[in-house]
């Protein structure tokens, strides 16, 4: 796995910088990178109409294509851990007639 650098410390709030930490650590548990399981969050959420991903390197754009493998890993429990740790999920508002 690729060192994770996507997320620099300087200039983040120490809200989201707790946020990311629990991400990166959740995603060690998973036996994947941040920047995986980022990724693989956003393509399985119903919420998420794009993803769009630059790799500079290679060996990032090997990082994300392995991102899609992770997809049928997220269960519905790993789902709800990240959900949590956002603490953001939108409320979808009832369509008016």
């Amino acid at each position: 796995m690729l060192p994770d650098k996507s997320c620099p410390e300087e200039g983040r709030s120490p809200r989201h910088q707790t946020k990311i930490q629990e991400l990166s650590i959740l995603a060690e548990k998973v036996g994947c990178t941040y920047t995986q399981l980022t990724i693989a969050w956003c393509l399985k959420n119903e919420n998420v109409q794009c993803v769009l991903v630059g790799a500079s390197t290679l060996e990032q754009l090997y990082e994300h294509i392995h991102a899609i493998q992770l997809i049928p890993r997220l269960t519905t429990g790993l789902i709800n851990e990240i959900e949590k740790i956002l603490d953001n999920k939108p409320i979808r508002m009832p369509l008016q007639r």
